[in-house]
């Protein structure tokens, strides 16, 4: 579960900075993209279909950023319900295991 979540973030955190650089901003915004975006505006027609493009790709972008966040979100609500229920079949607090550090030993 935990690789799986770490996997998910990462695919998060890209699909993210990808939608975030599309727009203009963070480390993959590049100058050269809204360079083109202005000289195209300035053309007209042709502006129009760079920004139709460029609006596609933004899209695809954000609906894998948005499916990979609700994905996540998910993984969330069967980590914490995977907790719970572990916690009452062996009848230990994991809760309070994952906060100390300390796990009791079994009984024999």
């Amino acid at each position: 579960m935990v690789l799986l979540m770490l996997v998910v973030l990462l695919a998060v955190t890209i699909t993210g900075v990808k939608v975030y650089g599309l727009e203009g901003h963070g480390p993959l915004a590049s100058s050269e993209g809204v360079s083109i975006l202005a000289v195209a505006r300035a053309d007209g027609d042709e502006g129009e279909n760079e920004q139709a493009g460029e609006n596609e790709s933004e899209e695809f972008w954000e609906e894998i950023h948005e499916a990979a966040s609700y994905f996540m979100l998910a993984l969330i609500g069967l980590h914490i319900l995977g907790v719970i229920v572990s916690s009452r079949l062996h009848k230990e607090n994991l809760v309070k295991a994952m906060i100390t550090g300390n796990k009791e030993a079994e009984q024999p």
